[in-house]
């Protein structure tokens, strides 16, 4: 187990989460691990422990998991290694199955990232469960998906920068993003930028900010099976109006 994130670089604010990564030695011979498989440990790790005294984000990998995408710029696994403090550790009783290449990891982790974004408006945008809502509840929604949109528009910044090996974090904002991306792809740079920079509804904007980064990542013909999330959703989703400024991009 290791802890990674503001606590372990130091710089934490008091209510800033624990972040913790296990690492899961499989035996020799077993099934790969998906995210069904690592969601499910996660789980029965949280309700063994209970309810930590402070906000925990637990991220589980297979000891396999970690050895692939150690030195791949975008997941857990590599902040591991390089901001990682070490909680609890014991010995390998295998050596590790490498299955994927560092470019084949590359490219999960921009999908995954593409993907997140995706949810994070799906959540954001869901119809209310119960009712109307109350002049007071709207806006407070609409406070909630512009925040959304800011977070939604990292990630799929995140994803192309991904692609490129460079290193971001959510404290750098998405402008510092950009100005990464710019020397690398000034061009998807620039459109994003105009798109941050635009007036018109935040979510209309959110949504051309993940058509763009599709549309870039898609250049890339092993990247297909990665985006069906994202293009699934561009696809079936329109701009909806929605009232209440801007996004805090």
């Amino acid at each position: 187990m290791a802890m990674i994130g503001s606590r372990a670089l130091g710089i934490a604010r008091p209510d800033s989460d624990l972040d913790l990564v296990v690492l899961v030695e499989l035996p020799a011979g077993a099934r790969p691990w998906g995210p069904p498989e690592r969601i499910a440990e996660r789980n029965r790790i949280q309700k063994a422990v209970g309810v930590p005294p402070i906000s925990t984000d637990l991220s589980v990998r297979t000891t396999d998991d970690y050895h692939e995408a150690r030195g791949v710029v975008g997941g857990v696994e590599h902040l591991v290694d390089v901001e990682g403090v070490e909680v609890y550790m014991r010995p390998l009783n295998r050596r590790p199955t490498i299955r994927r290449t560092p470019h084949q990891m590359r490219r999960v982790h921009a999908g995954t990232w593409l993907t997140h974004a995706v949810d994070v408006l799906v959540e954001a945008t869901a119809p209310p469960a119960i009712g109307p809502l109350r002049a007071d509840a709207r806006y407070s929604r609409a406070t909630s998906i512009e925040s959304a949109i800011a977070a939604a528009s990292e990630r799929a910044v995140t994803a192309l920068l991904v692609t490129h090996q460079l290193h971001s974090a959510k404290r750098d904002g998405v402008r510092a993003m950009l100005a990464q991306l710019h020397g690398v792809d000034s061009q998807t740079a620039g459109e994003i930028l105009a798109l941050l920079e635009d007036t018109g509804e935040p979510l209309a904007t959110g949504r051309a900010i993940l058509g763009v980064v599709a549309q870039r990542l898609r250049r890339d013909p092993a990247m297909a099976p990665h985006l069906k999330r994202a293009e699934t959703w561009l696809a079936c989703t329109l701009p909806t109006p929605l009232h209440g400024g801007r996004a805090g991009l």
